[in-house]
């Protein structure tokens, strides 16, 4: 994988660094690795688009927290299954006050409805208003076809391995998020 690593952020203007390293006679360590993972991740985020507050990397003129929490309300609506707004911020990651804020924008926008749980009154359920279902499934559609267009962007031979590269950096953020 160094050699992957390596190679391509010396393809991306990252190669300095390490002809640099190798230059002093030293090989590249494992934090070296750290630093050309960090800025490999940080240049897809930025490349990608997923710094806008304003519009989805797919083109959607909605914040991507937003975006996200349609996709997983669609998701979940067409299992007929309306999540709780704990379940919302479980799986995007962010803590209760978060996703009461990003709930409430949701509401306020006329996208979501919420509904007091019939088994636990302090809670809420989320569904879908008709416009939010249209603009959910929008964004879904717009999201696949993004990332249709950047997989086939990648050389046939190379599109298992990037695919299979992403479930183990997301596995290992999942076993690290507690550190």
């Amino acid at each position: 994988m160094r050699s992957i690593v390596a190679g391509e952020a010396a393809r991306r203007g990252g190669g300095s660094w390490l002809r640099a390293q190798s230059s002093r006679g030293r090989h590249p360590s494992r934090m070296d690795d750290a630093e050309l993972l960090r800025r490999q991740v940080q240049g897809f985020v930025r490349g990608f688009g997923l710094l806008s507050e304003s519009q989805t990397p797919c083109g959607k003129p909605i914040p991507v927290s937003q975006a996200h929490a349609l996709m997983v309300l669609l998701a979940r609506h067409e299992r007929d299954d309306p999540p709780m707004q704990v379940e919302i911020a479980r799986d995007l990651g962010l803590d209760k006050s978060s996703a009461a804020r990003l709930c409430a924008r949701l509401c306020d926008s006329g996208h979501v409805v919420r509904t007091p749980c019939p088994k636990d009154g302090r809670a809420w359920r989320l569904g879908l208003t008709t416009s939010g279902l249209r603009l959910a499934r929008s964004i879904e559609a717009a999201s696949k076809a993004r990332f249709e267009r950047l997989l086939s962007a990648l050389p046939a031979e190379k599109r298992s391995s990037v695919i299979a590269s992403m479930a183990a950096l997301n596995e290992a953020v999942r076993n690290t998020k507690s550190e």
